[in-house]
Order: C-alpha cells, then structure tokens, then sequence
C-alpha cells in the first residue's frame, strides 16, 4: 500500500539516504492497494543496516493490521504485508533529491481511509467521508498519484478535494478531477 511504502521509504532516506530510481503501486483506482514497489539505491555500506530496518518495518505493520480488514484481499483472504529490501543491479537513473523529497512528502501526506464518520447515525458507525491512495504510476515521463475521494456530505468532499489541491500546488503538481 502507498502510504505505507512512503513511511519505509520515507525513513530509509532519513537514515541512510537512499535514491529513489522508481515507485508504482496500486491496481485500480476505486480498490484498496494490495501491493506497492519501489527501486531504491542504497551504499553498499549500508545495506544490512536498511535490510534490519526494513525487518523492524514488517513487525510495526503485522501489529498495525493485526485486527484490520485491511489485511485481506479483494476475496477476502487474509494477505501478509511485507517490505523487502534485496539487492539487485544498479538502477540506470535515479530522481533526483528535489523530486525525491516532493514524492515522498506527497505519499506521506495524501489523505486516504476514513476521514470522518457519519454523526447523524452513531449505531450503525458508518463512514460518512473517505478517501483511497489508490495509486501511483509513471507513465510517458509522468508520475501519478490517484485518490478517490468520497463523502455523503459535499461540503466535506470538496474540502477533501481542496487538501489534494493544495498538496499537489505544493509540490509544483497539479489535480485533476474526473
């Protein structure tokens, strides 16, 4: 899933500076990522330090989805989350710092799951906005980021809309509406 491949690769830079060379994840843009994967350049000399990092990645996850839903596929069979790192040949090319860090702080920061739960009917608990990182890709020198957001209430969905804009303009990207 893209906001937790952001928060590895997030922490990787800020311990050992990795390179990120590519990232894609996601399937579809109204289903929940059931798989992410990035490319990253690591020193030789740091390798196994990022390797036991990584380790200690899986353990916070297994706990986070310990009781989640969240942990099943679209059948509804129970899937492991699971980071690895492993060497692999050099990537050709790397992003470069600049655009690394507006990747990374767009996966960090881009909203996704249940952003409000619907007040007006407190038994039955039901999720009155949300939104999914669904994705991203490159393509044709691009790279996208798609979330579908949605709510039953406008107001909420355009201001989910609005927190999209304004991380998007932050980064020098823009958001398209479909």
């Amino acid at each position: 899933e893209e906001r937790r491949l952001g928060r590895v690769l997030s922490d990787l830079d800020r311990r050992y500076g990795i390179r990120l060379a590519s990232i894609a994840g996601g399937q579809a843009d109204n289903a929940i990522p059931t798989e992410a994967l990035a490319v990253v350049a690591v020193e030789d000399a740091d390798f196994e330090a990022a390797a036991r990092r990584v380790a200690e990645w899986n353990v916070v996850f297994a706990h986070e989805l310990k009781a989640s839903d969240g942990a099943r596929d679209a059948s509804g069979r129970h899937f492991d989350v699971k980071v690895e790192l492993r060497r692999t040949e050099p990537a050709a090319t790397v992003y470069t710092a600049a655009m690394q860090r507006k990747i990374l702080f767009a996966a960090m920061l881009l909203p996704t799951g249940v952003q409000a739960m619907d007040l007006n009917n407190p038994a039955q608990l039901l999720p009155e906005t949300s939104s999914n990182f669904a994705m991203i890709e490159a393509c044709d020198g691009m790279l996208t980021f798609t979330v579908s957001t949605r709510s039953s209430l406008p107001g909420k969905k355009e201001l989910l809309e609005d927190q999209v804009r304004l991380i998007a303009g932050s980064i020098g990207a823009s958001m398209a509406k479909e």
